[in-house]
């Protein structure tokens, strides 16, 4: 069967034309995963790409060029920046301090650590036990959990 350019049944199948002010989301094509937040962390080791899920993501901590990606089992470094991170996954982590970011899911409590922080209080990861400073300039996240 084939069609004429200009026939009414050609012109039916014709594909509707992308204007400015309407978008088509296709949520069967290939670049359906394109519109959606990324679950995963890339991590690149030793010539391979480790998948790390999000939701087992504890905290993300900036040394240097790099992210250090805390899960309860291990560590991980990403060549991510920080900022950037906390902006796509601001629904998920709360920043603690200028070079931390902690999973909202993870925070075991609050407890009062004058020696470590200057806040005077550190964050209490669940799965670990382990306590993050809260700067001053983040104190405020500890109200908003109370």
């Amino acid at each position: 069967m084939s069609f004429v350019a200009g026939s009414a049944l050609a012109q039916s199948w014709a594909l509707p034309s992308k204007t400015p002010d309407t978008d088509i989301i296709c949520t069967g094509c290939p670049d359906a995963a394109a519109n959606q937040p990324r679950r995963h962390l890339s991590v690149h080791e030793r010539g391979k790409i480790i998948l790390v899920p999000l939701a087992e993501v504890l905290y993300l901590r900036a040394e240097l060029k790099y992210v250090t990606v805390r899960t309860a089992q291990r560590e991980h470094l990403v060549e991510e920046s920080l900022t950037r991170l906390e902006e796509e996954f601001s629904d998920a982590f709360v920043r603690i301090h200028r070079n931390c970011l902690v999973a909202r899911s993870a925070i075991g409590g609050f407890e009062r650590n004058a020696e470590e922080s200057e806040s005077g209080w550190a964050v209490v990861i669940k799965a670990t036990g382990e306590k993050l400073p809260v700067s001053r300039r983040q104190h405020h996240v500890i109200k908003e959990f109370r």
